[in-house]
């Protein structure tokens, strides 16, 4: 019990401190950029919402479902490109 909860835990203060948005982008999120946005997804949003999920699945949370980290990988490297050089 204390392995789920610790985990837990970390990653609501990671999503807290590090996501933007405040919130890890699902599935239905990579959907909408393609559809809407044409595929352009930010680097940091996509590679936060990887790292939450996958961490999340490793400290117990099955409902996130193993697909999710893959998506969000697979989608933020093919948008790579797209991406917009910030100075």
């Amino acid at each position: 019990m204390l392995a789920p909860t610790l985990g837990g835990l970390a990653i609501g203060v990671f999503i807290h401190v590090c996501m933007s948005e405040q919130r890890p982008h699902g599935v239905a999120d990579v959907i909408e950029a393609n559809a809407l946005r044409h595929g352009k997804m930010r680097l940091r949003d996509g590679l936060g919402a990887a790292t939450v999920s996958a961490a999340s699945i490793g400290v117990g949370a099955i409902s996130v479902g193993p697909e999710g980290p893959v998506v969000h990988l697979a989608a933020t490297i093919a948008s790579w490109p797209f991406q917009e050089v910030r100075a």
